[in-house]
């Protein structure tokens, strides 16, 4: 099986370093303002899309002369600036709203409902209906009778795993409120809401137990919340819109009447309770990843007591009103070469970023391979950036096509080789900021040359964004009456400017993340597997447990970090997960 490399990495994060704004700006120090001026070289071609036009995006352009935004220029700065100081995650949500969910195989069957004002959960067993029309007609959590028979059916993948025979009872129902029915049980109709095909036979559960366990409206919230983020999901898909709307009403009827019961799938993991309408859908976890910044101080800054170094530079401001202002400003970097825009190209599909694959989100030091957000010690993977990937060698960018895929973006590039001019405005800061912030821009080497470059713009996976930014002058100004008396500061800039931040550590990961020649040559790819192209194939073979009823989510393979020299990744199959350890070089 061939390897590869994932396009992104983390830069591992340590605790957050906040204090008190006037401990930047005590009344001794000498502050400084001025300018620095820069020059950004294109190491690969660019994107930044203006408005479409014809279906095409062009490059950002100011009069028809291409132009980074200022902005753009800013927030890459910025995310390097946070990662060498140990600073918060400005662009992090501050609203609280953002969860952790994935697959998780919810391996018990429940009936709830609602006794004196609290939530209770019985234990129940579920019947398939095989012929898929004994209650194809009958409401969500109707109370029904059956009569039942069970057969075996052989689990061919446990059994070619463990090269032996393994049976399943299986349980079905027919007969449905016949007069001679023997049992009693509630209709469930969403039982693998996001699949096709006969696993998703309407069921009826049975009660069988007559103890009820009292559930924290704590676990039911996020039962809510998982409802809710399965209902928009299906948005565009009527037919399981409609069973889930169903399901929804059923669960609100529970809250109205006791004597309603909603069937539940659900798991109980690393001390939490898990419910779902489906047994294969996701779980929303209780951790969120706020909580996991908030364990690292390094949640935005929201209180002028505690502030990082980069909010105390660049500023921040918080859905809550809270706001500092910046101390400095960026401004549009314009293009001085002449013929600097590419032809048009047609990019390969990018998806948005995906907090389920905890393999590569988050990081756990325990030597068991098992673990979610919510297992104790988690905790996020660090800062994500991209790998220079200066030949494209994974996505090419196919020239001159057709756009057939919704998804798939015409846009207009400028060339490699090309040169934009922009200015660094600062103002009142000190002169151990300015030193980080020069190094931040440089990342250590001012050279046009540099294998220390910045990822700008779009199509990073594809290789697109790399650029070095050379700091041509820096000019301190100061205004002494009746003089106003410029010095040029440029000579800050030295093989020991790094020595300014605190963590040489910080330092070296990113030196390493930022050098265009750490993965050199390499094939940068998203992960991809040989029994199927997708993305999502390859997550699936990596986590085999998922199909194993009772057993925790546990993973074959995880993102190497990015202190790891070998950064490679195997295209995996279900077939050959447990060859991986012996195939990696």
């Amino acid at each position: 099986m061939g390897g590869f490399i994932n396009p992104y990495t983390f830069i591992p994060v340590n605790d957050g370093n906040k204090k008190s704004l006037r401990e930047y700006y005590n009344s001794s120090a000498d502050l400084i303002s001025g300018k620095i001026e820069c020059t950004l070289f294109t190491r690969s071609q660019i994107a930044l899309c203006d408005e479409v036009s014809e279906g095409l995006f062009d490059f950002f352009n100011v009069n028809g002369k291409p132009v980074i935004p200022g902005s753009s220029l800013r927030g890459t700065i910025r995310s390097l600036y946070e990662a060498l100081t140990d600073s918060c995650f400005s662009s992090t949500n501050d609203t609280d709203e953002d969860y952790f969910s994935s697959r998780l195989n919810k391996n018990k069957c429940g009936l709830l409902c609602m006794e004196n004002g609290k939530y209770v959960l019985y234990e129940a067993k579920r019947y398939k209906d095989e012929s898929n029309k004994w209650v194809r007609n009958i409401p969500e959590g109707t109370l029904v009778t059956f009569n039942s028979y069970t057969s075996e059916k052989k689990k061919n993948d446990e059994a070619q795993d463990n090269n032996k025979k393994v049976h399943e009872e299986i349980f079905y129902f027919r007969d449905v409120n016949s007069p001679d029915s023997e049992k009693k049980g509630y209709v469930h109709k969403v039982n693998r809401i996001l699949s096709q095909g006969r696993q998703n036979l309407d069921s009826v559960f049975e009660k069988v137990s007559d103890t009820g366990i009292n559930i924290r409206p704590y676990y039911i919230n996020r039962f809510e919340v998982n409802i809710k983020k399965s209902l928009k999901a299906l948005e565009k898909d009527k037919d399981k819109l409609q069973k889930l709307v169903a399901y929804n009403n059923q669960f609100e009827e529970i809250q109205r009447n006791e004597k309603a019961m909603l069937p539940v799938w659900y798991c109980y993991l690393d001390g939490h309770y898990y419910f779902a309408p489906s047994q294969m859908s996701r779980a929303v976890f209780y951790n969120k990843p706020i909580d996991l910044l908030r364990n690292k101080r390094l949640e935005k800054c929201a209180d002028i007591n505690n502030i990082c170094d980069a909010c105390a530079l660049f500023g921040t401001v918080n859905d809550d009103g809270f706001a500092l202002s910046s101390r400095v400003r960026f401004g549009d970097a314009v293009c001085v070469t002449p013929d600097c825009l590419d032809e048009s190209y047609i990019l390969d599909i990018l998806g948005a970023p995906r907090l389920s694959s905890f393999e590569f989100y988050l990081k756990y030091k325990g030597k068991d391979k098992s673990y979610t957000a919510d297992t104790p010690g988690v905790e996020i993977a660090g800062r994500k950036y991209y790998w220079h990937n200066r030949y494209i060698a994974s996505h090419p960018i196919c020239k001159d096509a057709v756009v057939k895929e919704n998804l798939k973006r015409k846009v207009q590039l400028v060339k490699k080789g090309s040169e934009f001019r922009f200015t660094v405005y600062f103002d009142k800061i000190t002169g151990e900021q300015l030193r980080k912030l020069a190094f931040t821009l440089t990342l250590g080497d001012n050279r046009s040359d540099s294998k220390q470059c910045h990822k700008i713009g779009h199509g990073k996976p594809l290789g697109l964004g790399s650029a070095k930014i050379v700091c041509d002058r820096i000019t301190v100004r100061k205004f002494e009456y009746p003089e106003y008396i410029e010095k040029d500061m440029t000579d800050i800039i030295n093989p020991d400017l790094q020595n300014v931040f605190e963590n040489q550590t910080n330092v070296d990961n990113v030196l390493k993340v930022t050098n265009i020649n750490t993965v050199n040559g390499k094939y940068i790819s998203y992960p991809y597997s040989t029994d199927g192209n997708g993305v999502f194939k390859w997550f699936a073979n990596n986590r085999p447990t998922l199909k194993k009823i009772g057993e925790p989510l546990k993973y074959i393979d995880k993102l190497p970090k990015l202190t790891d020299e070998d950064q490679t990744l195997i295209c995996n199959s279900y077939q050959g997960n447990k060859k991986r350890s012996s195939q990696k070089k």
